[in-house]
C-alpha cells in the first residue's frame, strides 16, 4: 500500500505542476473615449494608439460594444496641437460595473504631432503595473468596489509650470499703440511702438520689460514724444496650462527722455530766438545749438501702471491687448500718458 500512496502522490504534484503552467487567460479590455479633455481629434487617435499597445502588451482588446470584457479602459486626453508641434498629455482609467480599478496619466509635454498618440499611449500602458490596484486586479484579486459605485474624482491637474511652447517662460512682443496724451494745454493723440521682453518667475508671475516709442499727431506747436525703457512686475491670472484667455495686471518705473510742446504744456510760448543753450529744455542733438524752444525735454523717472488680457490659440503665440498709464512731470507740469496696444508674442 505504501507503493501505492507515493505513486499517488508523484501523479498529483505533476498535475499540479502542469496546472501551474497554463498561462492565466489575457484580460479583455474594452477602450472607449472619454468626452470630455483636449481636442476631439487628438482623444481619437489616443483611443486608437492605446488600442494599438494594449494589444502588444498581451491584452485582449474587445471591439464590439455587446460582447463580453472584463474591465473598461476610457481614455481622455488633455492640450492643444498646432502644425506639427502637440503640447499635452493623457490619462487611462479602468473601471469595472462602474467602479474604479486604476487610473494613471502623464504629464503635459510638448512632441512632435505625429509621435503624441504612440508615445503617450505606450507611456499610459507601461505605468499600469505600477498601480497596486491594477495589479491586484490582473492577479484576480476581488476588488472592493462595487457595480454602481460613484466613481473616484480624477486626480489632480499636474503643477502649473511657467508659459511657453516648451514650458521655459521666455517671451517676445511687438506691439502697436494708440497713444493720448493729456496736459494743461489741451489733449493730444498719436501712436506708438513698443519691444516688450517678458520673463516668468513661476505659473503666474513675470518680470516685463517694454522699450517704448511715442509721438502724438501736434495740434499745438511741438506735440509730445518720448523714448522709454520700463522694467516691472506682471500677475497674470493662470489656472491651468492650456488656458486660452489669461487677464494680467502690473505696473513698473519709466525711464526715458521725455519732450512736450510748451502749449501743451499749458506754458506761454518763447518768441525770442536770443536764448541760450539749455535754459528752457535740454539740448539732445550734440551740435552745440538750441532746438526748438517751445519744446520743452528732460530725462525723467515715472511710474506706469499695466492691464491686459492674453489670447492664447496655442502654447507659443498668443494676442496681447492691453493697455498702460504713466504719470509724467515735465517743466513743473502734469503729464498723463495712456496707450490701448495690441501685441503678437511668441513663447518658448
Amino acid at each position: 500500500m505504501a507503493w501505492l500512496a507515493s505513486v499517488i502522490v508523484v501523479m498529483a504534484s505533476l498535475w499540479a505542476g502542469r496546472a501551474r503552467a497554463q498561462p492565466a487567460p489575457a484580460l479583455r479590455l474594452g477602450v472607449t473615449e472619454a468626452q470630455e479633455g483636449g481636442p476631439a481629434e487628438l482623444r481619437a487617435e489616443l483611443r486608437q494608439a492605446v488600442e494599438v499597445s494594449l494589444a502588444r502588451a498581451g491584452f485582449v482588446v474587445v471591439t464590439d460594444p455587446t460582447a463580453p470584457r472584463d474591465a473598461e479602459a476610457r481614455v481622455g486626453a488633455f492640450g492643444f496641437s498646432v502644425s506639427a508641434i502637440a503640447r499635452g498629455g493623457g490619462r487611462l482609467r479602468i473601471d469595472r460595473g462602474g467602479g474604479l480599478i486604476a487610473e494613471v496619466s502623464t504629464p503635459p509635454e510638448t512632441y512632435l504631432r505625429d509621435h503624441f498618440a504612440p508615445l503617450v499611449a505606450a507611456r499610459l500602458v507601461e505605468a499600469l503595473p505600477r498601480s497596486p490596484a491594477w495589479r491586484a486586479f490582473a492577479d484576480g484579486v476581488p476588488q472592493p468596489a462595487l457595480p454602481g459605485a460613484t466613481p473616484a474624482a480624477p486626480p489632480p491637474e499636474p503643477p502649473l509650470g511657467k508659459s511657453g511652447a516648451f514650458g521655459k517662460g521666455i517671451n517676445v512682443e511687438a506691439a502697436l499703440a494708440v497713444v493720448q496724451v493729456v496736459a494743461p494745454g489741451g489733449v493730444e493723440g498719436g501712436v506708438g511702438l513698443a519691444l516688450i521682453p517678458q520673463y516668468d518667475l513661476g505659473a503666474r508671475w513675470a518680470v516685463r520689460v517694454p522699450i517704448a516709442v511715442d509721438v502724438t499727431f501736434a495740434s499745438s506747436p511741438g506735440g509730445y514724444a518720448d523714448l522709454s525703457l520700463t522694467p516691472g512686475l506682471v500677475r497674470r491670472w493662470r489656472r491651468h496650462q492650456d488656458q486660452a484667455w489669461v487677464p494680467y495686471l502690473g505696473g513698473g518705473v519709466k525711464l526715458g527722455s521725455f519732450g512736450a510742446g510748451r502749449s501743451l504744456l499749458g506754458l506761454p510760448e518763447v518768441t525770442t530766438s536770443a536764448l541760450f543753450i539749455g535754459h528752457h529744455h535740454i539740448d539732445v542733438d550734440g551740435h552745440g545749438h538750441a532746438d526748438d524752444p517751445n519744446f520743452e525735454v528732460g530725462l525723467r523717472v515715472a511710474p506706469e501702471l499695466w492691464a491686459g488680457l492674453e489670447v492664447h490659440p496655442c502654447s507659443w503665440f498668443s494676442f496681447d491687448l492691453g493697455a498702460t498709464y504713466a504719470w509724467i512731470r515735465l517743466s513743473g507740469e502734469n503729464l498723463h500718458l495712456l496707450r490701448e496696444m495690441i501685441g503678437l508674442r511668441l513663447s518658448f
